[in-house]
């Protein structure tokens, strides 16, 4: 299996002087190409921190991050760029990230025509029908639709461009548990279908059996377990991580499974 994304030592300092704390300790994990990882852990544990270095919304203090052979560290300009098109997120509230002036398939076809790709309103057509939405909802505008069926066109617009990851920062927490359980279902076939690599983010342990294989636990800063899934839920090694598990309450059986 081709390795994707490479995370070696990363660390992350906020703030100055004595007021300055490690909010990311030595992180280390890969992930591989068409791969379903989770990453869980209480709110504050470095989840999102982790997440901004990857994206490269902030800069690491130390360690080096190497997303389809290339080290992006410190990448900017024209290779951010290009980096950006392979790597996509999806984010808590798509409402937010939507231009309430503009209709929804404007939105998605905005990455199309920033790289000038050719028939934007077919393919736009396209992405509406991979992610189960009618053809229709290109016209509307995002506080026409209910926040599951937003979520689903911000998920059209992160495929847009065929990324090899996608990164879902508590993509579903804003929705009720049956949107929730679809949502999760079309992330799951997509990577499938079209071998993408999930990265799912999540302060829930109980949504992972159903969507990802793999999982990493993390807590202040650090990344405390790490194996598949079912193996960490069913023999935890970490008090952190049995931690979690008692303020989730659930069997596997009962979610699903990655597969």
């Amino acid at each position: 299996m081709t390795t994707l994304l490479k995370v070696r030592g990363l660390k992350k300092y906020f703030g100055q002087g004595a007021q300055r704390r490690l909010v990311l300790d030595d992180v280390n994990f890969d992930l591989d190409a068409g791969e379903r990882l989770g990453i869980v852990g209480r709110s504050g544990c470095g989840k999102s921190t982790l997440v901004k270095l990857i994206t490269r919304l902030l800069d690491a203090d130390d360690g080096v991050i190497v997303f389809e052979g290339k080290d992006i560290t410190r990448a900017s300009g024209d290779e951010l760029r290009l980096t950006y098109r392979r790597m996509q997120m999806i984010f808590q509230s798509p409402d937010d990230s939507f231009n309430p002036r503009r209709t929804l398939g404007w939105s998605i076809g905005e990455p199309l025509r920033n790289w000038r790709v050719p028939n934007v309103e077919a393919r736009v057509e396209e992405l509406l029908t991979a992610v189960e939405l009618p053809k229709a909802f290109a016209s509307r505008y995002p506080h026409e639709v209910s926040g599951g069926q937003c979520q689903r066109a911000a998920i059209a617009r992160a495929i847009a461009l065929e990324p090899a990851l996608l990164i879902c920062d508590e993509a579903t927490s804003a929705l009720d548990v049956e949107v929730q359980a679809q949502v999760i279902e079309l992330l799951k076939r997509l990577s499938v279908e079209k071998g993408i690599a999930l990265m799912f983010i999540t302060h829930d342990l109980a949504l992972l059996p159903s969507i990802a294989k793999r999982m990493l636990v993390m807590h202040d800063g650090r990344i405390v377990e790490s194996g598949a899934v079912d193996e960490v839920i069913e023999r935890p090694r970490s008090d952190w991580t049995r931690e979690l598990l008692a303020a989730n309450i659930f069997s596997t059986g009962s979610f699903g499974n990655g597969n």
